[in-house]
């Protein structure tokens, strides 16, 4: 069982790697593992963010 100081560590380690490798990280409130089905509208929106960005 995943316990909340696991959770904490996991996010900080994704949280740094993003930091490292000009990527972002986002939450997606209100959705669980399952972001494409969750939340299509975010999915959508951070890829148009991400297609507009230039590199």
């Amino acid at each position: 069982m995943i316990t909340h100081e696991g959770h904490r560590l996991a996010f900080l380690s994704h949280k740094e790697t993003a930091t490292r490798s000009h990527r972002t990280l986002g939450t997606a409130t209100g959705g669980s593992h399952e972001v494409p089905t969750n939340r299509p509208d975010l999915v959508l929106k951070e890829t148009e963010e991400m297609v507009a960005t230039p590199h």
